[in-house]
Parts: structure tokens; C-alpha cells; sequence
């Protein structure tokens, strides 16, 4: 997928979060956007999900604006900030749940992502119970178990040891070698080592590194 944005501007209750932004994610592209905590990057992902509208600009999906009337693409894998789960389900029904909606994978599939991303499949630990990692496990597990034309990932690696962030980054580089589009938003250089392209973002505003 292409994303175009130009000329974003976003201001929330007077506070200008993104500022005059101009970026442009060619299709198959992995782009890092690197940046310290509050320095605007995760409220950057979250233009491009459609979570946000600008103040003035606009953000453009292969073509098609961001709108209020059409603000969500369902080929877009999301992991923004802490990720909302629910914390009756298990990780499988977490997914099913999800799977619900459009009924994008086979329980095969399902059960293979849960794995691929280190977590149990048959464990009835419900989601109440989890750690960080797994938590941030599962949220990443819901972002990528449909295989998304789109993956935006926010810190990805949050709370995940040595052997899962590896494990991580190998999936990456498997939705890579796909020719999705990837933007990951991430103070940590190596999650950004993968990125063909890298930007910094700081008080809100992009520079090209």
C-alpha cells in the first residue's frame, strides 16, 4: 500500500502534535520512524491508521483520502500505544473473536500465528493473567495473523526478551521478503534495523536521516 501525506498538521486541545508533516511510503517500502518518548511518532502511526484526522493536510491510503467518512482500511495490521484485549479470552479466542468480523483466517491460521509469535495456543490462561510480553505478544499476533497489506507497529518489541524480539524481527523480515508495506515507530535502533528508509521525528516534526 502507498501512503501520502501532505502538509499534516494535528493540534489537540491547543497543543500542536504533529507539525506540518510531508512524508511519502512507497508501496513494499519498510520505513522506521525513530524517536524518543512524546516526540510525536505514535500520534504519527496513528494518522495513518485513520485514528486521528488532521487539523488542516491530509493522509492518503493508495490514493484515497482519510476522511471521517472513510477513515479505516481492513487490510491494515495495527499495534498502537497498549493495545486494547480483552481480558476474559484466552489468546485463541482473543483471535477468533477478532476473526469474527470478516473471517480473514482459518483456525489453522490462527493457531500457526499464535505459535509463530511464541504463545501457547491451547493455554486457557485467560488475558487478565498475562505478562507484558505476552500481552505484547498477542497484541502483535492480532496484527499480523490475517497478513495485512499494511503493518504499522508502534515500539514493537515492548517488554519482550532477547529470544521473542528476535523472533519478531524475523517475522518482519519474512512480511519483507512479501512486499508488504511496514512503518514501525520505535526509540530502539534496532527494531529499526530492518527499515530501508528512516525518518526522525522530534516535537512533532520529520527529518530525513
Amino acid at each position: 500500500m502507498e501512503i501520502k501525506i501532505v502538509n499534516y498538521n494535528k493540534k489537540i486541545k491547543g497543543n500542536h502534535v504533529l507539525r506540518d508533516i510531508n512524508l511519502q511510503v512507497e508501496s513494499g517500502l519498510t520505513l522506521g520512524i525513530y524517536g524518543r518518548n512524546a516526540s510525536g511518532k505514535t500520534m504519527l502511526l496513528r494518522a495513518v491508521a485513520g485514528l486521528i484526522l488532521p487539523t488542516t493536510g491530509s493522509v492518503s491510503v493508495n490514493g484515497k483520502a482519510i476522511t471521517q467518512h472513510n477513515r479505516f482500511n481492513d487490510s491494515v495490521g495495527i499495534v498502537i500505544e497498549q493495545t486494547e484485549l480483552w481480558p476474559h479470552l484466552t489468546a485463541l479466542e482473543t483471535l477468533q473473536y477478532i476473526n469474527s468480523f470478516n473471517q480473514k483466517a482459518t483456525q489453522e491460521e490462527i493457531i500457526h500465528w499464535l505459535e509463530k509469535v511464541g504463545l501457547e495456543p491451547n493455554s486457557r490462561k485467560l488475558v487478565k493473567a498475562f505478562s507484558l510480553g505476552m500481552k505484547q505478544k498477542l497484541a502483535l499476533a492480532q496484527a499480523f495473523f490475517f497478513e495485512p497489506d499494511l503493518i504499522l507497529l508502534d515500539e514493537p518489541t515492548n517488554a519482550l526478551d532477547e529470544q521473542s524480539r528476535l523472533r519478531i524481527y524475523n517475522i518482519l523480515d519474512e512480511f519483507k521478503q512479501k512486499g508488504k508495506t511496514i512503518i514501525i515507530a520505535s526509540h530502539i535502533k534496532e527494531d529499526l534495523a530492518i527499515c530501508e528508509r528512516v525518518v526522525e521525528i522530534d516535537a512533532g516534526s520529520l527529518k530525513i536521516l
